[in-house]
């Protein structure tokens, strides 16, 4: 088997860039059964992580929208031209790199850690979940493999 970020890059790639036929030998095949529902599976967690995407940026924009309000409202303008700024440059770029965090206001560098640290949090969890639904695919072939293999059935076997 092999590392599992090369297992991952196999996984994604096939199902997300249709680059492999979960059908290949057709309705008899056992293995298309498999490569079939592993596909089904990763791509039910690849809508997950874009619908988590959205959500994340939304909740981002909220919090330095609600940090222009607050400044505004103390009249703190340099806060308020910073939250500004952030806005236009997350809607720009879509991310908070490392680079964009900012010094001060200190407020401002709150929320783009805190939701920095969010993203992160989250693409971890995505990552891993397709690492072990690959993982777990890989194993189920192996396994049909070697059924296959028992009962002489080595085209199908191998064809994996």
């Amino acid at each position: 088997m092999g590392s599992a970020e090369s297992l991952y890059r196999k996984a994604s790639g096939a199902c997300l860039d249709r680059a492999v036929d979960p059908f290949v030998g057709g309705k008899g095949f056992p293995v298309a059964g498999l490569t079939a529902a592993f596909c089904k599976a990763v791509l039910k967690q690849k809508a997950e992580w874009t619908r988590s995407e959205r959500e994340w940026a939304v909740l981002y924009i909220d919090a330095f929208r609600a940090l222009q309000q607050q400044c505004q409202k103390h009249g703190y303008y340099e806060g308020w031209e910073q939250a500004g700024r952030e806005q236009a440059r997350f809607e720009a770029e879509g991310d908070i790199s490392e680079e964009a965090v900012v010094e001060t206001p200190r407020e401002l560098q709150a929320v783009q850690q805190k939701y920095r640290r969010l993203r992160l949090k989250r693409a971890a969890e995505h990552h891993r979940t397709i690492l072990h639904l690959t993982q777990r695919h890989v194993q189920e072939l192996e396994n049909l493999q070697r059924t296959l293999t028992k009962q002489n059935r080595m085209n199908e076997g191998g064809a994996g």
